[in-house]
């Protein structure tokens, strides 16, 4: 389930203790207790800022399907790991500004509570049929902000529990329409997992490329043409993650509101 899916339960949640807007705002007549108004109050606004935030949001490209994904590649940014990257190209009138990104992936040897994401994200310009030169401005390193969800899906590769990332790319970077352009994932989890990038179910395009890491360094890696059976699961959008404290003070609210309720 992805972010706006969880706001959109939690409006709707909202909209049910409140007959209007207006009259939430604005009537005298008290709605719920004291405490449960004024968390009502906070929920309200951060649900607010929130949807209006995302209210000129666009997905620049998906390749996500209904069907949740159920096979993976490993792909880590760490010496004589696999990274693997995929070829997209967005059908966008003008130039674009990627924000962020949804995948979805899995660690390797932790449970999920244990480990913590060092995500890596980098843009390839194309060169005949492979990854070429990095994408000016689309070299994301560490310390990119990631927000994960469990999807409840099949185990990826009938072993590892699949989580869906939100990746912010703060700035973002700057992608041309009709150009095809690569994309590397990568997540070096702590302590030491492993990571998998899950595979699309469906038909997006049969060609990714992999190469053996170098830690750090992509100018003119030995890319090597894979076929992925319909591509790799991710989205691009233009707008960027929302801070985990506005999604903490939304759930946070709503909790108390329904402990006050039990009392």
């Amino acid at each position: 389930m992805g972010l706006h899916a969880v706001v959109s339960r939690l409006r709707a949640y909202c909209l049910a203790r409140l007959p209007s807007t207006r009259e939430f705002l604005y009537s005298q007549k008290p709605i719920g207790s004291p405490p449960e108004q004024a968390l009502l109050r906070i929920a309200f606004y951060a649900i607010a800022a929130f949807s209006a935030a995302g209210a000129s949001a666009a997905t620049l490209y998906s390749q996500t399907t209904p069907d949740e994904p159920i096979g993976a590649f490993s792909s880590q940014d760490m010496t004589s790991g696999q990274i693997i990257a995929d070829n997209f190209s967005l059908s966008s009138a003008s130039t674009v500004n990627v924000r962020s990104i949804r995948v979805i992936g899995a660690a390797t040897g932790t449970s999920i509570s244990q480990s913590t994401d060092i995500f890596r994200v980098v843009f390839f310009e194309d060169s005949n049929g492979l990854p070429g030169d990095t994408v000016e401005g689309g070299n994301f390193s560490e310390g990119v902000l990631s927000t994960r969800i469990p999807t409840e899906g099949q185990r990826l590769n009938g072993r590892n529990v699949p989580i869906e990332y939100s990746i912010d790319l703060a700035d973002g970077v700057l992608l041309n329409p009709s150009t095809v352009y690569w994309i590397s994932i990568m997540n070096d989890p702590e302590p030491r997992d492993g990571w998998l990038w899950a595979r699309a179910n469906g038909t997006f395009d049969s060609q990714i490329a992999t190469v053996r890491s170098t830690s750090g360094e992509f100018t003119g890696l030995p890319w090597v043409e894979g076929a992925s059976s319909g591509g790799m699961w991710f989205e691009l959008s233009d707008q960027n993650v929302p801070e985990p404290s506005s999604l903490l003070l939304i759930t946070t609210s709503l909790a108390m509101i329904q402990l006050l309720r039990r009392l």
